[in-house]
């Protein structure tokens, strides 16, 4: 079986035979040189020359598509809230009352884990409490509550939190002797939280 030898780097075509070649040819009777040489050595053996860059249109267009997604959906995440989750480890409560103030009260901690929750949120201390029961009850298991009764002569008490306290997208803290127009305390980023009690309210802060 014959073999196609492609060692030799450029073939010599034979003279023209009377025809037409693509338009290279010459007329019949006339001896002609070769109208090209072909080389046989494979073209792609050198490439790409380490010196060359490939520019594709479609691979250009695919990145920058990605890029534009990855922004809208960090902006989504963002709006959302998905990126934002509570930080609280514990809370503290003390009293900076005297011992033998008459005052019985209570402070009461909420974590929120779903947005839809927020839209009917109670804004005052007043609306909390007068409506908590109903709250709690349409919330269902989107709401943990964390309730910390302060009666005469309470000193100080480290608050049980629930486990799932970390997927809280919100944390608030209420106060039962607050004003009656004090919003919700917001402890969301808060990582160890104080709160103290007085006779006018709550002071919340981060404890060291």
């Amino acid at each position: 079986m014959a073999r196609l030898n492609l060692t030799p780097a450029l073939c010599r075509l034979p003279s023209n035979t009377g025809t037409h070649q693509h338009g290279l040819g010459q007329k019949a009777g006339r001896r002609s040189e070769p109208a090209f040489y072909l080389r046989t050595e494979p073209i792609w053996r050198n490439f790409p020359a380490p010196n060359m860059r490939i520019h594709s249109p479609q691979i250009s267009k695919m990145v920058m598509k990605i890029a534009r997604l990855r922004r809208v959906v960090l902006l989504l995440m963002a709006l959302t809230g998905m990126t934002a989750q509570a930080e609280v480890q514990s809370v503290f409560v003390q009293s900076r009352l005297d011992y033998n103030a008459i005052l019985i009260t209570e402070v009461d901690v909420v974590f929120v884990y779903n947005d839809s929750i927020l839209e009917n949120f109670p804004t005052t201390k007043t609306e909390w409490y007068a409506n908590k029961r109903s709250f709690l009850e349409s919330a269902g298991d989107n709401i943990d509550l964390v309730s910390i009764f302060v009666p005469q002569g309470f000193d100080s008490e480290m608050a049980s939190l629930p486990q799932r306290r970390g997927q809280a997208i919100k944390v608030f803290v209420f106060g039962q002797h607050d004003s009656s127009t004090r919003p919700p305390i917001e402890i969301t980023d808060f990582g160890n939280v104080l709160v103290e009690i007085d006779q006018f309210g709550i002071l919340v802060s981060q404890r060291s």
